[in-house]
């Protein structure tokens, strides 16, 4: 069993892990002597990581031990187990995300959107995009040319582009129903979900910090929320994401991103997670370079747009709930995740 550090503990919050499900914070295991409820401390910090322990290999194969229980004593110096549910993973679960953001009412609003399922939906939307794509633009190979909202529904960006330019008003807003009737038919398949993270601007020179904290916060507790209910079902998720800037090579493993993962290891709060398991840091890839990342571009765009203009009292260029169901989060003081299944954004999930 790991061994606690012996240096100087991190700040963590208290009560847990951000983002660990109720279900897990609420769960505690009483004391068979005297009767107290106990609950372990799951930010204190190891100095070896949990998950899977490679074995000595019997007859050629790979083998491997995974904690069941954690001990804990309680105050009267009972040894209390506290049981981990670690579950073995047997199929992949793949999700692709990209964000969008806006200004409003003195916030910055952060909108992520993940499009989620295991391999024959993922297949199935691969191959509507493309139909999609070659019906209106027949002549032009639809793997080709990407989607990019923000360039499309600009009409003097959309004129620049040799593709784009071929759609006219009326064609962009039915092409893009059309991609959100692909998410919606099959919204009972897939593990399609969004997060939003608002969060007051402040002063000025402070924006850019406060935009990097509310994107990193978002990013983990929707990917922690991911990790859970995927694990949960024995399903090992697998996370492609739009860059969003100029990466040299591709695919690539983000420092930020690994390290959040990397680190998080160590934790108890990780282990009940993931279920004992390892799971792989997300890999960054070229904007639009899987049709599933053109669908979450689409998403992300209407779903932040249509929050910007309820805000205003205005009406969306989409109305969102044309995308069919999603499980919408939304950051909670800090550390914590509200959350809605269903086909329209929470009002309270933004300003």
């Amino acid at each position: 069993m790991p061994k606690k550090k012996q240096k100087k503990q991190k700040n963590r919050p208290q009560s847990g892990p951000p983002f660990l499900p109720d279900e897990v914070l609420s769960k505690f295991v009483d004391c068979p002597k005297c009767g107290a409820s106990l609950q372990p401390d799951f930010w204190r910090e190891f100095d070896e990581p949990f998950g899977p322990i490679e074995l000595k290999p019997r007859d050629g194969q790979r083998m491997f031990a995974v904690q069941q229980t954690f001990t804990l004593t309680c105050q009267c110096e009972t040894k209390v187990e506290y049981p981990l549910d670690p579950r073995t993973l047997e199929h992949p679960v793949y999700f692709f995300g990209d964000e969008a953001d806006r200004h409003l009412k003195g916030y910055y609003l952060h909108s992520y959107t993940l499009i989620g399922g295991t391999s024959g939906p993922v297949q199935d939307m691969c191959d509507d995009i493309e139909a999609l794509k070659r019906k209106y633009i027949p002549d032009i190979d639809p793997r080709t040319w990407r989607i990019h909202v923000k360039d499309m529904v600009s009409g003097k960006r959309r004129v620049q582009n040799a593709i784009y330019k071929r759609f006219s008003r009326e064609s962009i807003v039915e092409f893009f129903e059309e991609c959100a009737h692909i998410l919606s038919q099959r919204d009972k398949y897939t593990w399609n979900m969004h997060i939003t993270a608002p969060a007051k601007e402040g002063a000025k020179k402070e924006r850019g910090k406060i935009e990097k904290v509310v994107r990193a916060t978002a990013h983990k507790a929707l990917l922690s929320q991911c990790i859970y209910q995927a694990t949960k079902q024995s399903l090992n998720p697998q996370f492609t994401l739009d860059a969003g800037k100029d990466i040299k090579t591709f695919p690539h493993i983000e420092s930020w991103s690994f390290d959040t993962h990397n680190e998080s290891q160590f934790y108890l709060g990780f282990e009940l997670l993931s279920h004992g398991n390892s799971i792989a840091a997300p890999e960054l890839v070229k904007p639009g370079s899987h049709p599933c990342l053109e669908l979450a571009d689409v998403h992300a765009f209407f779903a932040a747009n249509w929050m910007f203009k309820t805000s205003k009292g205005e009406r969306g260029l989409m109305d969102i709930n044309k995308f069919g169901e999603f499980k919408y989060l939304m950051i909670r003081d800090g550390n914590r995740c509200d959350y809605h299944r269903g086909t329209e954004i929470p009002r309270h999930y933004f300003p």
